[in-house]
């Protein structure tokens, strides 16, 4: 099986337009990710870092997600498995 791959988004609309269909499946345990990427977009909301927002997948499929606009704060969300999880907190900068 391959490894998970993750990428990395220059901006929350970019991100948006690849993960917002998958983070909608589970919209109340994603608010928090979406809501900060549609504030970034719409200008209502501000980071306190320069955004970074990621997607892990599992042999193509969404497989979850992170996000981070506070200096020492990293979110993620649900992630499909330890690999993906593994993945992903390689690629946190």
């Amino acid at each position: 099986m391959p490894a998970p791959t993750v990428e990395h988004f220059e901006s929350p609309g970019h991100f948006l337009s690849v993960a917002e269909r998958d983070l909608l499946k589970s919209e109340p345990e994603n608010a928090l990710i979406l809501g900060l990427a549609h504030g970034l977009v719409s200008g209502q909301e501000t980071a306190q870092t320069r955004p970074y927002f990621a997607v892990v997948r599992e042999n193509g499929a969404f497989g979850g997600a992170a996000f981070q606009t506070l200096p020492t704060r990293v979110g993620v969300t649900r992630l499909a498995s330890d690999t993906a999880s593994k993945a992903l907190a390689r690629s946190v900068h």
